[in-house]
């Protein structure tokens, strides 16, 4: 979650000590991005209750001043925390919730990392041929970016291991031909 930082610790005491600035100063903002970076330090650690719990503290503060952009980095990471938890209904929800936000507001580096979870949450209800479809319709989209791949890295290893090179290659190949925005109006729908 966080590639460029070595020191986990002093990057959560570095945290701690804005997270006191910013209520002395009463900024309910920097209060929230710094419960969203304890949950990235939490997940980086395994820590994933605790990352869940910082998740909603951080949602709950966001509720006073409505950023969008930190609600849709929390359902994000919160998705991937419950798929990391078992909870496939709980991380779909939270990846519903970011792609709907993602796609009202044209964040669509968000947007595509949203559809890796859900990619996951279909490999997970064996849905195979809609997960593979998700990973050619983003893999073909301009705004995949390196979060958005290393997202579907690890779907990717495991598909590859399951199925043959042909079955894969032709379940991407198909989504290729998707229209994102198509496929999120209807999925949202």
């Amino acid at each position: 979650t966080f590639p460029y930082v070595d020191d986990y610790e002093s990057a959560w005491d570095f945290v701690e000590q804005g997270q006191a600035i910013f209520i002395e100063l009463d900024e309910m903002w920097g209060v929230a991005n710094g419960y969203y970076i304890m949950a990235l330090i939490a997940t980086h650690e395994g820590d994933y209750e605790d990352a869940v719990g910082f998740h909603h503290k951080s949602l709950d503060l966001n509720d006073q001043y409505d950023d969008a952009w930190n609600k849709v980095l929390n359902f994000l990471n919160l998705g991937f925390v419950h798929l990391q938890l078992g909870n496939v209904a709980d991380a779909q929800s939270m990846f519903t919730a970011a792609l709907r936000i993602s796609y009202e507001m044209g964040f669509n580096g968000s947007m595509l990392e949203a559809l890796a979870g859900i990619a996951w949450i279909y490999f997970y209800q064996d849905k195979i041929q809609r997960s593979l479809a998700l990973i050619g319709m983003i893999g073909a989209h301009s705004a995949r970016n390196s979060e958005v791949e290393m997202r579907l890295m690890p779907l990717l290893d495991k598909l590859e291991s399951l199925l043959p090179r042909d079955e894969l290659d032709q379940g991407i190949q198909q989504g290729e031909t998707m229209v994102v925005n198509a496929f999120v109006r209807k999925y949202l729908k």
